[in-house]
């Protein structure tokens, strides 16, 4: 605690916006320093030690989504974006427990601790009209002096595109093999396989798989234009029970169900309400997904749903516990729980459709009482 304010990581101290602009009319009368900052293509800034912007060029004013500079002078990165996290503290960004794993944040502490240049890349999700916006960007921090006064000069390049393309190409190549070679093997033992009810077995086990692999083409559809802003919203009439049945059936006989417990609970009165329905059983989808690879054998996977007058909330369970520094990166796109390379877009595409699509909410609760249960809660909106 630093003055009466609570942080997590970084100095909450700020200097009073006078100081910063006079700081800035020091930076702005140094002929070098601003060719240099308007002769970068990416977005460049210059930070005092308390990490507010003294100067930042026109890339930046760009980035940050705002016309002139007095928007944003005074402000730290993180509240420049409009991030999430950047008011969980009166400290500001660079204080709440989620700013401990933000890549600009360890860069900018480092640079100012040790007086060396860092590079990091850093996952932002910025509050924006009409829902969020999720960058990755490569931070690069280097110290600087300035008529003998300390500075930070940080270069934000928007790598979101590049991150994009790669993780929706690894992920989605990655689950179509798995699933066709899953196929394959099939269909070879069907070829082989003379008792007719093992075949009957086989073509049933056949048709599953393509119509998993059909599904799986599908998200990957729907995730990229979701994350282009392209995704056509498309309401009707359904139920409860009815889009529990169908997310059920998706991981009913899927290979990760295979030695799990996976059960639903329906309504006793199923309850009808207006939603699209694809977008939400492919949120909950997502989340039983994720439920069944962190669980083990025999273990508790239960989806089951309440409704009350406003909303109605959707539900994933399972026994495990997450872990806390996965717990702060849970929603962040490109990040996994998960080990394996070419992972890491589940969570955070449930954020995305059910937030920004659905207008939902999307959030959980992991610890020795309760286990995890992750939740989407949407409104109750009928055809009266």
């Amino acid at each position: 605690m630093e003055n009466g304010l609570i942080t997590y990581w970084d100095l909450p101290e700020r200097k009073p916006i006078g100081d910063v602009l006079i700081s800035r009319e020091i930076v702005k009368s140094n002929y070098l320093v601003n060719q240099i900052l308007e002769g970068f293509p990416e977005a460049v800034l210059l930070l005092n030690q308390e990490r507010q912007i003294v100067v930042c060029n026109f890339a930046a004013l760009n980035m940050f989504n705002v016309l002139s500079e007095e928007e944003v002078i005074g402000k730290r990165i993180g509240e420049a974006f409009n991030c999430i996290y950047s008011n969980d503290q009166d400290g500001g960004c660079g204080t709440s427990k989620f700013c401990k794993e933000c890549g600009a944040g360890k860069a900018l502490k480092r640079t100012r601790e040790e007086s060396i240049s860092v590079e990091e890349e850093c996952r932002i999700i910025a509050e924006r009209s009409g829902g969020h916006q999720f960058y990755n960007v490569a931070v690069k921090t280097k110290p600087l002096i300035i008529d003998e006064k300390d500075f930070t000069l940080v270069s934000i390049v928007d790598i979101s595109a590049k991150k994009r393309r790669n993780e929706l190409e690894r992920i989605f190549f990655h689950d179509i093999l798995n699933t066709g070679s899953a196929i394959n093997g099939l269909a070879e033992l069907l070829t082989d396989e003379e008792d007719e009810t093992v075949k009957t077995e086989l073509i049933d086990s056949i048709i599953g798989s393509s119509r998993q692999l059909i599904n799986e083409i599908l998200h990957q559809r729907e995730l990229s234009n979701a994350q282009d802003g392209n995704l056509e919203v498309t309401l009707s009439e359904t139920s409860v029970n009815t889009v529990l049945k169908v997310a059920f059936e998706l991981y009913e006989k899927h290979k990760l169900a295979e030695d799990k417990n996976l059960t639903v609970d329906y309504l006793v009165d199923d309850v009808r309400f207006i939603t699209d329905q694809t977008l939400l059983v492919r949120s909950i989808g997502n989340l039983i997904k994720n439920a069944l690879e962190a669980s083990r054998n025999n273990e508790l996977v239960k989806i089951y749903s309440n409704a009350d007058e406003l909303h109605i909330t959707f539900y994933v369970y399972n026994e495990g516990i997450i872990p806390d520094q996965v717990k702060l990166n849970i929603f962040q796109r490109s990040f996994s729980t998960k080990s394996s390379k070419g992972r890491g877009i589940g969570t955070y595409s449930v954020k995305l459709l059910a937030e920004d699509y659905l207008k939902g909410e999307v959030g959980f609760v992991s610890d020795d009482i309760n286990k995890t249960i992750f939740h989407i809660k949407i409104s109750k909106v009928t055809a009266n």
